[in-house]
């Protein structure tokens, strides 16, 4: 009689720790499975902002006045990044007369800078694809290397590098980072 008891009482106590395993893995999937939808919806969201920001970059294209204005800057970051005699710049079909406007204003600017000179060309036989919100893209005399200045680009690039501060700033400090480099 006591051998059954004891059986019996083992058999209890393996029924209650695996019972207990079982549903501590069940919860377990149940957090973490929870834990990834929050993941997804977080990303989910910074891809719709990301989406609004080349929408209303496409805005900025239609003022003429800012635009030109931006296209100045990029056409000359693009001349400081190469640092080359010889360039060729490509644009869109529509942006060719504001592209030869701000080529036009930057080489004195760029000359005067780097004490080189520079012969600028623009590309009319390879257009940038219309589809595209604006900029440009800038290659040295022999076309093998490329600085690109397209306005989706640098909205790709600005968002890699904030990356970590647009997380802070839409869901707060993550508790569990030790490091905020």
């Amino acid at each position: 009689m006591r051998r059954r008891k004891s059986r019996l009482n083992s058999i209890r106590k393996l029924f209650d720790v695996s019972t207990r395993s079982f549903y501590i893995d069940q919860m377990s999937n149940l957090m973490n499975q929870a834990r990834l939808k929050v993941l997804k919806a977080r990303d989910d969201m910074i891809m719709d902002m990301l989406i609004e920001a080349r929408q209303r970059l496409a805005e900025i294209a239609q003022d003429p006045a800012r635009y030109s204005t931006l296209l100045e800057g990029l056409v000359l970051q693009g001349f400081y990044q190469l640092l080359e005699e010889k360039v060729v710049i490509r644009c869109r079909q529509q942006d060719m007369e504001l592209v030869q406007a701000a080529v036009n204003k930057n080489i004195p600017i760029f000359q005067e800078a780097v004490k080189k000179h520079i012969v600028v060309k623009l590309d009319k036989d390879h257009f940038l694809p219309s589809s595209i919100c604006g900029g440009v893209e800038v290659y040295n005399g022999n076309g093998k290397i490329k600085v690109s200045n397209t306005l989706e680009n640098r909205l790709e690039l600005l968002a890699q590098q904030m990356m970590p501060e647009i997380r802070v700033s839409l869901f707060g400090a993550n508790p569990n980072r030790k490091f905020t480099d």
